[in-house]
């Protein structure tokens, strides 16, 4: 079971990984944010068990699945639009 998260803060957190060249302290990170680390930590685990993030000694790195893909967003969009309503 996922921790509890909601999927506008994982893209957050991964957007804001991405603009940070892909890693961060996860410490820091919630300073930043004016954040306890605690607060931060559920979103990480959700991002880390969808295999979006991976976290060693403090410090999240963004993987290859969890960066943004032009073609994966422009597929999604398109299936989308596709279905009937």
């Amino acid at each position: 079971m996922l921790p509890h998260t909601r999927p506008g803060g994982m893209a957050g957190l991964l957007e804001i990984l991405v603009d940070q060249g892909g890693r961060a302290d996860l410490h820091k990170l919630a300073d930043d944010l004016s954040l306890e680390v605690d607060a931060l930590l559920p979103t990480v685990e959700t991002a880390v068990l969808l295999g979006a993030l991976r976290v060693e000694e403090g410090n999240a790195q963004i993987t290859p699945e969890g960066r943004p893909s032009r073609k994966r967003t422009f597929s999604s969009a398109k299936s989308s639009s596709a279905k009937p309503r």
